[in-house]
């Protein structure tokens, strides 16, 4: 079992997909407004966080 990631914006606990050996994370079926970690350093956001980002993000389009 993987150690939960930790939401840089609220603080929430959530998982990772690719961490638990999945071939995608269900970040990447979110609109692209960041760039996907790759490395493991990167932040991660919520579902709930990046998703309002996306929406925010495609509103200011």
């Amino acid at each position: 079992m993987t150690k939960p990631t930790i939401c840089d914006r609220c603080g929430a606990e959530f998982g990772c997909d690719r961490e638990a050996g999945k071939d995608r994370c269900w970040c990447e079926d979110v609109p692209a407004v960041l760039p996907v970690p790759k490395d493991g350093k990167a932040a991660c956001l919520c579902p709930k966080c990046l998703k309002a980002l996306a929406a925010a993000m495609s509103s200011k389009r």
